[in-house]
């Protein structure tokens, strides 16, 4: 359960109202299943109520992690866009600060609020630790080392050397992103083909539930 807290708190979310959205949600398919099994009782019925309420519970919990992965290949996204219009500023003379605070206008707000807090971290602390930990919300060592080639451009200055590297490490991080949401698009694809098989696998336990079913009426009325 910290798990799952910490997992909606991580998404900016509220942990109150998910747990109270997901608590009505599953009140209004208990009491729609137990209003049917009342008015058409069968034992089938009951049995695919039970296994629908945990294959939604699974599947919207879920949700949660899909969420995070989608808002990290987002920013991924977001960021490698951003590092080119850096780079056009680093070539017109900017130094590494300014040039962040001007691509503030091309990115979203809560991607902002990220280089906001990331050049208050600067302005404090002038190692290359800053520069690190905004690195780290990436998970990815290739964004480490782009972050450490700004920080040696701060430290040494922005000369052809320099700035090659950066480009270097720029294109392979725009490899990297461009696979990683390929590989997201099979992965997507590959789930969904998965919905078929569930669908007939529900159908199939209807079926044999209805054939026993059946087949008791029969074996009694004789």
């Amino acid at each position: 359960m910290k798990n799952f807290k910490k997992q909606i708190e991580e998404l900016n979310l509220s942990y109150k109202k998910e747990i109270l959205r997901l608590c009505l949600i599953n009140g209004f398919i208990i009491a729609t299943a137990l209003t049917i099994n009342i008015l058409y009782f069968q034992l089938y019925i009951a049995i695919i109520s039970f296994f629908f309420i945990i294959i939604f519970n699974l599947f919207y919990i879920k949700r949660y992690s899909s969420i995070k992965t989608k808002r990290q290949a987002m920013k991924k996204i977001e960021f490698v866009s951003m590092l080119s219009y850096f780079r056009i500023f680093l070539n017109n003379g900017y130094n590494i600060y300014r040039g962040f605070e001007e691509c503030k206008q091309y990115v979203s707000d809560s991607f902002k609020e990220d280089i906001d807090y990331f050049l208050k971290e600067v302005d404090n602390d002038k190692s290359i630790q800053p520069y690190i930990a905004f690195a780290h919300q990436f998970n990815s060592p290739l964004y480490e080392q782009v972050m450490m080639s700004i920080y040696q451009m701060v430290d040494m200055g922005i000369d052809n050397n320099y700035l090659y590297q950066f480009n270097t490490l720029l294109s392979r991080m725009r490899k990297e992103t461009l696979d990683e949401k390929l590989n997201a698009q099979l992965s997507k694809l590959d789930s969904m083909s998965m919905f078929p098989l569930i669908g007939a696998g529900i159908i199939m336990i209807i079926l044999a539930f209805g054939i026993i079913l059946i087949v008791g009426e029969l074996i009694s009325g004789f």
